[in-house]
């Protein structure tokens, strides 16, 4: 089980996490209950630059990983940036 939970549910238009940066990894967190009105928002990660990881993470679960807690958009939205596949995720329940 994940300790680290960033739950979206009061956030009101946002992502969980917003990388602008190059070259950094996120690992084993919790993210879930972001919404947003396009591609732009509502994602459990987006990222912009190049060389950013996610990995370990649970994305739109909760933080045993058994019940959807999806966000509106992608797990992981990458923009600008060249599209890497995230490495052992679990991710349900978005809503492209």
């Amino acid at each position: 089980m994940l300790l680290v939970e960033i739950n979206g549910a009061s956030a009101g238009v946002a992502n969980g996490l917003h990388i602008a940066g190059g070259s950094s990894t996120v690992r084993g967190l919790v993210i879930n209950r972001f919404s947003g009105v396009n591609f732009a928002s509502g994602n459990a990660i987006f990222l912009q630059g190049s060389g950013n990881k996610v990995e370990g993470c649970f994305l739109g679960t909760d933080a045993a990983g058994t019940a959807d807690l999806g966000n509106t958009a992608s797990g992981v939205f990458a923009n600008g940036a060249r599209r890497r596949q995230p490495a052992r995720q679990l991710r349900a329940g978005h809503r492209p």
